[in-house]
């Protein structure tokens, strides 16, 4: 084969054999090649896919989350209310501080109000009660019945709540009762 390279001539001499099986060698290693590369893009791919899903469906847990926390403090409002935002606040407050479920607080907050206490008390009687769920191994709506229900039967101040707690956290721990009995009994 000749190549005219201006006014020089250059003479290659290959054997079509070795150039042969060069070629098939080149063809193999590249296929090996081409092939890694789609089992690495399927699974990246796949990585997507599943992040993608992971995403969609945390947003749609948030969603949810959100419409559940807005009809909570709708049914609120239905007490006459009139900050919920504070309300709200001392709700997400108090699950964030105790590891509670945010809902579960807001909906707390409703036993407080129609067991008595002021909008600006709520944030007191969750905080106090979210102490005292966890001392008296119960959940927050439970404690907040047993301390307003206490408070509203003895005609205590709502700031009594704490004593109240500490004296029912007494009776437990002596295993007289539990907070569920006494809550149910008030």
């Amino acid at each position: 084969m000749s190549i005219n390279l201006g006014s020089a001539i250059l003479y290659l001499n290959a054997d079509p054999r070795e150039l042969n099986r060069a070629l098939v060698k080149a063809k193999k290693n590249s296929r090996r090649n081409m092939t890694g590369i789609f089992d690495l893009t399927r699974t990246v791919g796949r990585g997507f896919a599943v992040m993608g899903g992971a995403i969609t469906a945390a947003a749609g847990l948030a969603v949810r989350e959100s419409m559940s926390f807005r009809g909570a403090l709708a049914e609120v409002s239905t007490l006459g209310v009139q900050d919920l935002e504070a309300i709200g606040d001392a709700a997400r407050a108090t699950a964030r501080t105790f590891g509670l479920d945010v809902i579960d607080a807001v909906n707390a907050s409703y036993q407080a109000i129609s067991a008595g206490a002021a909008e600006a008390e709520v944030p007191f009687v969750l905080e106090e009660s979210a102490m005292a769920a966890s001392a008296g191994m119960t959940d927050l709506k439970t404690a907040v019945e047993l301390g307003m229900g206490t408070v509203n039967a003895f005609g205590l101040d709502v700031r009594d709540i704490t004593g109240v707690f500490d004296e029912a956290f007494t009776a437990v721990r002596m295993g007289v009762t539990t907070f569920e009995e006494l809550a149910g009994s008030v």
